[in-house]
């Protein structure tokens, strides 16, 4: 008996205590204060500690539906202070489950938890700007708004309206028109631009915020007129943000019949909206979407045909604004180098539009040219493009900001920078002709096309 009762004793001192501490690393450290479900795939230390308080740790493994459906049932019953503690870990219990099941209607659940606890709560509302469960419930109410409209990454983002079912019930989401027009354009083609890799630039920009950050494609509403020229490029995409608006969410718990509206913003325009009487910041990626646009071959593949040849066709156009006109705005207009192209402008047009306070003053244009063609002629049809530009955008010169516009050259592109700025007199032709100019015999044509490219006065 005795020697019964020392071996136990000795096989407990050798397990050790049941509960203890030992020493973690810096990395060790950050892994645990951060892992979740997006980061790690596993549930975050507030979401265990629901299932264990309320010992539904194994009903949650057996039967997840049925334990969520529990838990939805508590949020319409409970109190204010019960529906803060449940309400962030449903919407990852939600998106978890969505993520191991495939079914889009817990992708929107967990938008709904994560919406309703981060705006819907009239008493005590998530206030605390170092509270990280606040960036993890707008990162699920994020990525399951883009789970939702699409099938897998890397598909289209197809925002239609329509009744979504949910697992308590459905949710009618309203979409207007408003809100995919912009100017004498629609938005069209939505790609999650935070399911894009993105190489060969040296920073990638994201705004963190509230939305689904989504790179769309513009079409014109109506096509233009014979003779009419299009300025923007079908190549380029604009970062926008996909904001799904919830209607009276706490009210919404104990009600099976909930309306939502998909509202799409610009980078270019609105950076803030008023959720919940407070001002949010959205969430843009706006170097995906421009990473985008310059993935297509034909962004490239001028940059050596434009210096072997040179082209008249009447469909090519010289200049592309990267953003429909927006009056009020002065221009940036870049202008490559020999051998190259905008596309080689990729970086600085990057590191710009990543600044709030660009995109609120500036809007870029870029000029290509086939820089295999003398440089006096290249600046005449820069001058000349201009020039037209302006008289499309503001034919009665009401738009200030026309009158600032910058004009940046890289190389080659630097000398026709410099015509739009010099006074040359008659100093180019005197090199060519000791003839005077308005004595040489010459059709209407040539002689528009010489003075084009020989005399230059400063742009105003």
């Amino acid at each position: 008996m005795r020697l019964g009762i020392l071996f136990s004793v000795a096989l407990w001192i050798g397990c050790g205590h049941p509960v203890g501490v030992r020493p973690l690393n810096a990395r060790e450290v950050h892994r645990a204060l951060i892992s979740n479900v997006l980061t790690t795939g596993e549930l975050s230390a507030r979401s265990q500690q629901l299932l264990e308080r309320t010992a539904a740790l194994e009903q949650f493994r057996d039967d997840p539906e049925s334990t969520l459906a529990v838990f939805h049932t508590s949020l319409a019953t409970g109190s204010a202070q019960h529906r803060r503690f449940v309400l962030f870990p449903m919407a990852e219990l939600s998106f978890y489950y969505a993520e191991k099941s495939g079914k889009k209607e817990h992708y929107l659940a967990a938008a709904f938890y994560a919406y309703s606890w981060l705006f819907g709560q009239a008493e005590g509302t998530v206030s605390d700007p170092l509270d990280p469960h606040i960036r993890l419930a707008a990162n699920l109410y994020n990525q399951a708004i883009v789970a939702v409209f699409r099938n897998k990454p890397g598909d289209r983002v197809l925002l239609v309206a329509g009744d979504y079912p949910l697992p308590f019930g459905s949710m009618e989401i309203e979409i207007t028109e408003e809100h995919f027009e912009r100017h004498d354009y629609v938005y069209e083609d939505f790609r999650a631009a935070a399911e894009l890799g993105v190489t060969g630039l040296r920073n990638r920009f994201r705004r963190a915020g509230i939305g689904a950050p989504l790179a769309a494609r513009l079409r014109r509403k109506v096509e233009l007129g014979s003779g009419e020229v299009e300025y923007f490029s079908r190549l380029i995409r604009l970062p926008i943000t996909a904001f799904l608006r919830i209607e009276d969410p706490v009210g919404a718990l104990s009600n099976n019949r909930i309306h939502g509206r998909i509202e799409l913003y610009s980078s270019a325009e609105t950076e803030k909206i008023d959720v919940d009487g407070r001002r949010i910041q959205l969430e843009y990626e706006t170097t995906a979407s421009l990473a985008y646009g310059l993935a297509d071959d034909s962004a490239w593949n001028f940059e050596i045909t434009g210096f072997l040849s040179s082209r008249d066709e009447p469909e090519f156009q010289p200049l592309t604004i990267l953003r429909p006109y927006q009056p009020g705005k002065v221009p940036l207009v870049l202008v490559h180098g020999t051998a190259s192209s905008p596309a080689r402008w990729a970086d600085l047009v990057n590191e710009l539009y990543s600044e709030s306070w660009f995109r609120r003053h500036f809007q870029i244009w870029v000029f290509r040219y086939d820089t295999g063609n003398p440089v006096a002629y290249s600046a005449g049809i820069l001058r000349e493009t201009l020039e037209e530009i302006i008289d499309r955008f503001d034919p009665n010169g009401e738009d200030d900001a026309l009158k600032h516009m910058v004009v940046v050259g890289h190389s080659q592109g630097g000398l026709l920078t410099k015509m739009t700025a010099i006074e040359s007199g008659d100093r180019f032709w005197d090199n060519l002709s000791p003839v005077p100019f308005w004595k040489v015999n010459l059709s209407d044509e040539v002689r528009r096309l010489l003075e084009r490219s020989i005399f230059f006065t400063p742009l105003p």
